[in-house]
């Protein structure tokens, strides 16, 4: 029941608080020493049709229409005014801008000068109840009290909108609107139709927000931008290069994240794992991550069937608590954004875990999108440098990194090699929890 149906609950509310044996108390009292009209009658017995015949059957009284069914000493306006004097009045209906805007007013004005006391027990009632109860039925709607559970932050790549479009109507095949969750597109620099293809996919049901990068930011100053605008408990980061296969996959995600307080990241693509690795050239990676065959795309099995602890959660999917903050942007143009956030995550007590739900990249549209960019290059008649000047910025994200995380790395023995390491010797040194969750959903 949305805001639209808050005044439907305040009369229900308030009708239920009225002390109907005062008022009729109220209109014996009166009958006792003068005559009594009832106005807006008609509304007072749809409201309370069992008091009805109780206040019918006072003597005395008079009701300002027809109702000799209910009331057998009725008598007409004419009547009326020719054999009584004096009156009181009781307005027994609800009239909002008051009583003078009510159809009863004009029999008040025709007897006015008859009347020595006027009395609106209802409206009084219902009016002291509502403005007792509005505030407690209004609160949730303030915006720093809407409940949001989730916010999905979706980044588009660079002009891919042809990819884009793709997720996001698989995105919306397996994750319905829900009223406590919100979606966030992040378009992050892109000149093409992204703007107008999240409008097709997600314009009607989703409680929807766009967000237009006039620049390409990156990939933590794009989430970053939805991460500023976002409410949930949880936030959602996705690429627009994945595609879905399981309805419920966010409610798995959200699930660990209810039932296991000390994990802040839930991963639901790729693992990583990463050991120390001395080296003082900052251009060479500073520590040793381990294959996917083993970080585990989803299809690994040990992913399917449990629950990962892991040093790092891939932000192609991934479920944080609101409360780890943003991606940190000394790793712009192309570093190490996703796993500095995990390690950040680690350091402050949090644990990262990962599992398999029914996420993969769409690699046949990313392909496309890497040929169209290689064309696009060479259209433009660039030098042919490929990832040479692309990734010459990992140099001071390496240095920062290898300062900051070096006391967080694995250690591997001396007498390993990172080829040596396999899911055996993984299992000895991680954490794995049950898969618990259920999918209640057919």
């Amino acid at each position: 029941m949305g805001l639209e149906h808050t005044d439907q609950q305040l009369f229900e509310i308030a009708k239920a608080e009225v002390d109907i044996s005062s008022i009729i108390r109220l209109i014996k009292e009166l009958a006792q020493n003068t005559t009594v009209v009832l106005l807006a009658f008609d509304q007072f017995r749809s409201m309370f049709l069992e008091s009805t015949e109780t206040i019918c059957a006072i003597d005395n009284l008079y009701i300002e229409t027809d109702c000799s069914q209910y009331c057998q000493n009725s008598l007409t306006l004419p009547q009326l005014f020719e054999t009584e004097k004096t009156l009181a009045i009781v307005y027994l209906g609800i009239q909002i801008n008051g009583f003078t805007a009510s159809p009863s007013y004009t029999l008040y004005e025709k007897l006015k000068t008859r009347i020595i006391s006027f009395h609106e027990p209802i409206q009084t009632s219902i009016a002291d109840s509502c403005a007792l109860h509005t505030p407690k039925l209004i609160l949730p709607y303030f915006k720093q009290n809407r409940k949001i559970k989730i916010s999905f932050i979706i980044l588009t790549g660079l002009n891919n909108g042809d990819s884009f479009y793709k997720m996001l109507n698989s995105f919306k095949k397996h994750t319905p609107p829900n009223k406590d969750t919100e979606v966030i597109t992040v378009i992050n620099g892109s000149s093409d139709q992204s703007i107008t293809n999240t409008y097709r996919s997600l314009g009607l049901g989703y409680n929807l927000k766009i967000i237009h990068c006039p620049e390409n930011l990156g990939i933590s100053g794009g989430f970053n931008e939805g991460i500023d605008a976002a409410s949930g408990e949880y936030i959602c980061l996705l690429q627009d290069d994945i595609k879905f296969s399981r309805h419920g996959w966010c409610n798995e995600l959200a699930y660990y994240l209810d039932h296991y307080p000390k994990i802040g990241i839930m991963g639901g693509y790729r693992a990583g794992y990463y050991f120390k690795k001395e080296t003082s050239n900052y251009l060479e990676t500073p520590y040793i991550g381990v294959g996917s065959a083993i970080t585990g795309r989803p299809g690994w099995d040990y992913l399917e069937k449990h629950v990962v602890e892991a040093d790092c959660a891939n932000c192609m999917a991934v479920m944080f608590r609101n409360t780890l903050g943003k991606y940190d942007e000394h790793f712009l143009p192309n570093g190490l954004e996703d796993i500095v956030f995990c390690f950040e995550a680690r350091r402050s007590g949090h644990e990262v875990y990962v599992t398999d739900v029914g996420i993969s990249h769409d690699l046949e549209s990313a392909t496309r999108s890497q040929k169209r960019s290689r064309l696009n290059l060479f259209q433009k008649k660039q030098p042919p440098h490929g990832n040479l000047h692309k990734r010459l910025s990992r140099s001071y994200h390496y240095k920062i990194f290898q300062e900051r995380y070096n006391d967080l790395l694995r250690t591997i023995p001396e007498t390993m090699d990172k080829r040596d390491i396999t899911l055996e010797y993984l299992e000895t040194k991680i954490r794995i929890l049950p898969k618990t969750w259920q999918n209640t959903q057919s």
